[in-house]
């Protein structure tokens, strides 16, 4: 008796351990399959949270770590959701140059995208981040307004959009474009590339003249208006001359009745817009 017993248990254990097996290993390849491999949140945070306060911003990131992890990662989810495809080696320049932020310069890491779609010229698009590190056009590509193009920042032609607000908040195309050197953008009325009126024109804003002219008033201390208009003046004055009118100097302005440069200011640092973009993308409420 004891003999069938120990028969019969043992085909039992056999078929057990045979499916304890399969298990194990369906796991295993499940969990090789949603391996997420690099997270490039966890990289942006173990390399820009140690050099966050290298330079003089107005902005600073809170628990760097958390924050740049939780921002960031919602990028990259949604990248995911959209197909998106991993480019390692573009995130190891992205990654060296982020090392170098803690220099307080501009220096970007090139015109690719950590994570890219396959969309082509023409195709729409949308920019998954506010930094520019990810998008559905293909790599070389621009996602300007909502199209992928060749161009970073588009030629625009006569009656082409060229801003997007028309209090002068946003004077900026949708596509980012610029109107054409011989056009100017009429961002405080139609948003449209406009012909200037010639000099001697009546104007109200700078832009109602051609390029090298500024709207001279009928004193400088009268801004002109639709009911006292100024006059479309060819900018003469050089450096050190004396003046009258803020903007009637080459290349300079009118202080203190003198033409003369203003020192530029300093650009902001790259990691400064860095810590501003994601700040910016930290949901309301939190």
């Amino acid at each position: 008796m004891a003999s069938r017993s120990r028969q019969s248990i043992r085909p039992t254990w056999q078929r057990f351990g045979a499916t304890l097996g399969i298990l194990i290993g369906l796991l295993a390849s499940c969990t090789e399959r949603e391996s997420p491999g690099r997270s490039v949140a966890r990289e942006f945070a173990a390399h820009l949270c140690p050099i966050h306060d290298a330079c003089p911003c107005d902005q600073a990131l809170t628990n760097c770590t958390e924050t740049v992890r939780a921002r960031v990662g919602n990028w990259e989810e949604l990248a995911l959701e959209l197909g998106l495809q991993l480019d390692e080696p573009c995130l190891d320049r992205a990654l060296d140059t982020i090392d170098r932020f803690a220099q307080c310069g501009r220096e970007w890491f090139g015109d690719c995208y950590v994570y890219s779609g396959n969309a082509t010229v023409g195709d729409r698009c949308e920019m998954v981040d506010p930094v520019g590190l990810m998008s559905q056009c293909s790599q070389g590509l621009f996602c300007r307004g909502g199209v992928c193009t060749e161009e970073r920042q588009p030629v625009l032609g006569l009656g082409d959009q060229c801003a997007s607000s028309p209090d002068g908040i946003f004077p900026i195309a949708p596509n980012g474009g610029v109107c054409d050197e011989s056009l100017r953008c009429d961002w405080m009325d139609s948003m449209l590339c406009i012909e200037p009126g010639p000099t001697g024109a009546e104007c109200v804003f700078v832009t109602d003249c051609p390029v090298g002219d500024f709207c001279r008033g009928t004193s400088p201390e009268v801004t002109p208006t639709e009911d006292e208009p100024g006059v479309c003046t060819t900018r003469t004055k050089a450096q050190g001359d004396s003046c009258e009118y803020v903007e009637e100097c080459l290349d300079t302005l009118c202080v203190a009745d003198v033409c003369q440069e203003i020192p530029e200011p300093t650009p902001t640092p790259l990691l400064c817009d860095m810590i501003g973009a994601i700040q910016l993308s930290v949901p309301e409420g939190e």
